[in-house]
This record gives C-alpha cells, sequence and structure tokens, in this order.
C-alpha cells in the first residue's frame, strides 16, 4: 500500500482557530537534477486551495474530503522548482483549517523523490496575485506547524497520488 508522508500544515497548531476567509500562502523549493518522466501530487485544503507550480496556475479545489490528483510532469523542471499554495478557510465563523501535498516524482533510475507538507515548508499571509507573483512587498515567510490528528480523508490522498500521469 501507499505510505503517506505528508503532514496537514497551517500556521499555527489550531488555537486560536482560523478565521472564516483567513487565507494563508504556503511553499516549497526543491532542486531536480533532471526534468522528470512522471510527477503526480495529492493535494487537499481545509477548504480551499489554489497551487501554483514554477510560476504557473495549475491546479483550484475546493473540497478537502476529496483530494484532488494533479499532473505535475509538464510544470517541473531541471534545477529549482517552487510550490506555492494560497490555502482559504471556509465556513460562518473561527474552524479549523490545513492543506496537505505530497508528490512523488519519477526521473530516471533515480530512486522515487518524495515532495510532502511538513515543518521544511513555509507560510505568509501576504498573497500573491492571480498569477501567484508578489509584488513590491515580499512576504516574511515563517515555518509551517503541522496539525496534530488530521487523518480524515487518509485513503482518498492515497488514492489520488497512485494516479499516474505516464
Amino acid at each position: 500500500g501507499v505510505k503517506l508522508n505528508g503532514q496537514w500544515i497551517w500556521w499555527n497548531a489550531g488555537t486560536p482557530a482560523a478565521q472564516a476567509g483567513e487565507a494563508i500562502v504556503v511553499r516549497k523549493t526543491f532542486e531536480l537534477s533532471a526534468v522528470p518522466d512522471s510527477a503526480v501530487a495529492a493535494v487537499s485544503a481545509d477548504n480551499g486551495y489554489t497551487l501554483f507550480v514554477n510560476g504557473k496556475k495549475v491546479q483550484t479545489g475546493a473540497n478537502w474530503e476529496k483530494p484532488d490528483s494533479v499532473a505535475l510532469s509538464g510544470h517541473l523542471k531541471k534545477g529549482a522548482n517552487d510550490i506555492l499554495i494560497i490555502v482559504t478557510n471556509g465556513g460562518s465563523g473561527p474552524n479549523p483549517a490545513a492543506v496537505f501535498f505530497e508528490a512523488r516524482i519519477k526521473t530516471g533510475k533515480q530512486p522515487e523523490l518524495i515532495i510532502a507538507s511538513d515543518t521544511s515548508w513555509e507560510w505568509s499571509k501576504t498573497l500573491p496575485n492571480a498569477k501567484g507573483a508578489f509584488g513590491k512587498q515580499a512576504p516574511e515567510w515563517k515555518p509551517a506547524v503541522v496539525m496534530k490528528g488530521w487523518d480524515s480523508v487518509t485513503d482518498e490522498l492515497k488514492t489520488a497520488l497512485l494516479v499516474s500521469d505516464a
């Protein structure tokens, strides 16, 4: 079976609860030695998200109970790669919020590379524009925090990762 490495992350551990409509952006930068042969990600956010890969809008989602399977192959490149996710909380009052991301990247005969949301990711409340770019005010990036006890849609996330984009 598939073992998930990703964790649900947010800017705090849930106290205070996120405000309705509160939005943050999370990011992860990583290096690839070559253009990958295949790359697929499972993405989910409570409540909604917009995913950018290397400055290009790739996917949006609004149902955290049904994670999205996202083909990343055409969006990743040799060298530095940047994952940026705008996460927006829903509801009418304060409630829990978090985001989950896990990618499986295959390049030639190299071991599979896993990029998964955890405390190595960073967050900011300075949001990018609709193209995923930041204006003159550069974000202040801080380490993400893992939300404890969030494993509600584990099976659905595993299923999303099994979809091949080859």
